[in-house]
């Protein structure tokens, strides 16, 4: 991934594995609360499913709310940004795999 992450609030959970047996590719687990991450882009096609709560995604043409049983994708370098919906905040499964894999 790009980028830093900071490291979770109360009552947030972030963890974040690289497994070389599958290419290299990222995986993250997440619950965040009021958590808004800054503009940024991945280096890689990421694949989230929200499992619970609502997340608020903005990218440059418009924004968009994925809640519990969406699917986004992202395609390497898409600049977006966002956080909670609702204020509940979301949880998260992402894998993040190099372009070229696809």
């Amino acid at each position: 991934m790009c980028g830093s992450v900071s490291a979770p609030g109360e009552g947030e959970i972030l963890d974040f594995r690289r497994i070389s047996a599958f290419g290299g590719a990222e995986f993250l687990r997440a619950r965040f609360g009021g958590f808004e991450f800054a503009r940024h882009a991945h280096d890689r096609v990421t694949f989230g499913l929200i499992v619970a709560g609502a997340l608020k995604v903005e990218q440059p043409g418009g924004s968009e709310i994925a809640g519990a049983g969406d699917m986004i994708l992202f395609n390497h370098d898409k600049v977006h940004w966002g956080g909670a919906r609702r204020g509940a905040g979301w949880t998260i499964r992402s894998i993040y795999v190099e372009p070229g894999t696809m």
